[in-house]
């Protein structure tokens, strides 16, 4: 496939390892030692993972950053898959089929550490770095494993030498051997979690430095500021102008009611209601609803109470009346908005629509249910 864009490198990564466990599963079958035939299953299983993984990667991330063109800087020359199953794995050895497979593996390292070093748009760099830091961790489980079932796997063998009759694998043995492999793995995955905390514990100083943000994953503007309203309260109103790289003007039925969505005030910060693409900002404005966002800052007016808030987000819903007579605007809310609408909506009988509400914990297919609930007119 021709690499044009990181939305085609993103692809390319899941078709080879879309292609490496169809081959390594077609070899599987025809390989007669049984060490290799076991080795060729579990790579199979390994890759065919790791392609879903990457799959649901390319749906999380971002539009700006997977449609950056690659340009002139890509003169490293990706690996390409073979179109068939031509690799020789099942006439090959265990240590062979392994030396075959982690080079591969370091060849798409190779390739992303090149691609990281030479990409300027900080999105673009994120993701091929989160790419980069996927195809190490894996790599390295990868090592891991082999050497590990390889050790297991001749200490359960017969002796046949003067030294392992003297030593024979014993029982006892075997679980000394479990033992340490067992501690080694455990040490291993508590430096991995260590780090993996290291780094979450920095992504949250820098967001706090820089004021907590809303973390929506679309363009939007602010129509009304809650802290200057003549009763206080720290939200805001913002209206959804873009998602992904196409204006929403064209994109939006006239003909259907607004959508306002009201961020839960979650451990996760503003904006979390929006986070990515497939949100209830997301499926709002696929089904062409001008959506608008209730957004809250990390800090409260001083003195402000449960009133304040009701009558913050009651001035909220009229402005968005206002701006589209004639359709009583939809709320949305789930986890803790959901109280927050339920009483906006009593505080607000005639001025809105249906004010549909995903209960806590509630996965994608509930919202979902209650989206569809409301186009329906229920």
């Amino acid at each position: 496939m021709n690499v044009e864009t990181f939305r085609d490198v993103v692809e390319w990564t899941r078709a080879l390892h879309e292609h490496l466990a169809r081959c390594l599963k077609h070899c599987s079958t025809r390989q007669e030692e049984e060490r290799a035939k076991w080795l060729l299953e579990y790579l199979a299983d390994h890759e065919a993972a790791l392609e879903k993984t990457v799959t649901s990667f390319k749906k999380q991330a971002a539009t700006k950053a997977l449609n950056t063109w690659l340009y002139d800087y890509i003169a490293y020359a990706p690996i390409k898959p073979h179109l068939s199953c031509s690799a020789p794995y099942a006439e090959m050895s265990f240590d062979e089929i392994c030396q075959e497979v982690f080079d591969l593996h370091e060849q798409v390292i190779g390739f992303y550490r090149y691609l990281e070093g030479r990409t300027e748009i900080p999105e673009t760099r994120k993701l091929i770095g989160e790419l980069l830091k996927l195809e190490e961790h894996e790599a390295m489980r990868l090592v891991h494993q082999t050497n590990r079932s390889k050790d297991l796997y001749m200490a359960q063998q017969p002796s046949t030498t003067a030294t392992d009759r003297l030593w024979p694998a014993t029982v006892a043995n075997q679980m000394m051997l479990n033992l340490l492999s067992y501690q080694t793995d455990l040490w291993q995955r508590s430096v991995l979690h260590l780090d993996t905390l290291r780094e979450r514990a920095n992504n949250m100083l820098e967001h706090e430095r820089a004021g907590k943000p809303p973390l929506l994953d679309f363009d939007y503007e602010t129509v009304l500021d809650g802290r200057r309203l003549e009763r206080p309260a720290n939200y805001a109103l913002l209206r959804i102008t873009r998602g992904g790289d196409d204006c929403l003007e064209d994109c939006l039925d006239a003909t259907k009611p607004p959508v306002v969505i009201v961020d839960p005030r979650a451990g996760h910060g503003p904006g979390i209601g929006g986070f990515k693409r497939d949100s209830e900002v997301g499926m709002a404005l696929h089904e062409g609803h001008p959506v608008y966002f209730v957004a809250f800052f990390p800090e409260p007016v001083a003195g402000q109470t449960l009133g304040d808030v009701l009558d913050v987000l009651r001035r909220f819903v009229e402005t968005v009346a206002e701006r589209h007579p004639g359709k009583p605007p939809v709320l949305y809310g789930n986890c803790q908005a959901g109280w927050a609408i339920a009483l906006l909506a009593a505080d607000c009988e005639g001025l809105v629509g249906p004010a549909p509400q995903a209960r806590p914990g509630s996965d994608g297919r509930h919202r979902r249910i209650a989206l569809r609930a409301w186009r329906a007119g229920a």
